[in-house]
C-alpha cells in the first residue's frame, strides 16, 4: 500500500530519485557555487548604496 502512493505521486520523482543519488553530489556543488558568486554581488552592490 505505501508503496502505490509513491509511485502515483509521479514517476519522474522516482527517476530524479534514482539518478539524484548521483546527480545529487554534482548538482549540489553547482548551486552553491551559484549562491556563492550572488551573495558577493548583493553587499557590494548594497556598500554602493550607502
Amino acid at each position: 500500500m505505501p508503496v502505490e502512493p509513491p509511485r502515483k505521486i509521479t514517476e519522474t520523482q522516482i527517476i530524479r530519485r534514482e539518478e539524484g543519488k548521483g546527480s545529487q553530489q554534482k548538482k549540489k556543488p553547482m548551486p552553491p557555487k551559484e549562491g556563492l558568486k550572488k551573495e558577493p554581488e548583493q553587499p557590494g552592490k548594497v556598500d554602493i548604496k550607502i
